[in-house]
């Protein structure tokens, strides 16, 4: 009879990341892999245990061994965002060049690439974290970010983060008004005039509307 290969043998298992899945049969590779994961989410958990304690380095070393573990952990992704947005704030803190942050490999530029990294893999804070960036980069001068960040806070939206549900819907209500001022401005030179005193009311009115920013 013919002995089972070692190296694929199948190994039952119901523990941690996979448990809401029920009993699964995992290779010793997959099972290495399981192993992993939950050292990864052990680590992003007490990062953020250490981040709500406001012990900024040391939240840092485990979303980084996080990641260590398992590059794709979205969650430890998007922390690292957050750190390169007050970067520079940890480092002044800490020291400067004499502090624990002076030779971390971050910059506070980064912040839009961890972000979308994270966003890439689903993680609907991100996602939502990323429109923002892109929000601000569009009111900065950049009006291609703009159609990017409304995508980014609809699929955070679509996965119930209640944040981005408000914002899209305020961006909608805006985009709305703007469409409404722009056909109101027209019926108002057709009938009125420029000149004519109400509708120049009426046209200053609605285009004070469509002026208002939801940022």
């Amino acid at each position: 009879m013919r002995e089972p290969d070692s190296k694929n043998a199948l190994i039952p298992v119901q523990t941690g990341a996979l448990s809401r899945q029920g009993p699964v049969a995992l290779t010793k590779r997959g099972l290495r892999d399981l192993i992993t994961e939950e050292g990864a989410e052990r680590c992003v958990r007490k990062g953020k245990e250490l981040w709500e304690q406001e012990r900024w380095f040391e939240a840092y070393t485990n979303f980084m061994q996080a990641l260590e573990l398992n590059p794709l952990c979205a969650e430890a992704i998007f922390y690292i965002g957050c750190i390169c947005w007050r970067y520079e704030e940890f480092y002044e803190m800490s020291g400067g060049e004499s502090g624990p942050w002076a030779n971390v490999p971050l910059k506070s530029e980064d912040e839009e690439n961890w972000y979308l990294r994270a966003a890439e893999l689903g993680f609907a804070e991100a996602q939502y974290e990323l429109a923002m960036v892109l929000y601000g980069n569009a009111f900065m001068g950049n009006p291609e970010a703009l159609e990017k960040a409304y995508e980014w806070l609809c699929k955070a939206a679509k996965q119930g983060h209640v944040k981005a549900e408000h914002r899209r819907h305020e961006v909608d209500m805006d985009k709305a008004g703007k469409k409404f001022a722009k056909q109101m401005e027209g019926h108002v030179r057709f009938f009125g005039g420029e000149d004519d005193p109400v509708s120049k009311a009426l046209s200053d009115a609605f285009q004070k509307s469509a002026r208002r920013k939801v940022m």
